[in-house]
């Protein structure tokens, strides 16, 4: 019987090990992504700042914030809101 080319060669066992790594490296790549929206805040950290004489502007990864120099708030805008 004549070996197709399209079958692949299950006995080949390096062939097996190499692929069985990527597939579980592709496969753990890809759970990070998925469970880190669950685990880290990404939104929390300041990504812009700044001071002006009588209120402080912040951005961060969720929102941009407004405050004054006491660092009540004043005014807050949600990204997220954008997005829809």
């Amino acid at each position: 019987m004549a070996k197709l080319p399209f079958i692949p060669d299950i006995t080949n066992q390096p062939r097996r090990t190499l692929l069985f790594a990527g597939v579980a490296g592709v496969g753990a790549f890809v759970a990070t992504k998925l469970l880190s929206q669950f685990t880290f805040n990404q939104g929390s950290e300041v990504v812009r700042s700044a001071t002006f004489e009588n209120f402080t502007f912040e951005e961060t990864g969720d929102e941009m914030t407004l405050r004054e120099k006491n660092g009540d708030v004043i005014f807050v805008v949600d990204k997220a809101s954008f997005k829809e």
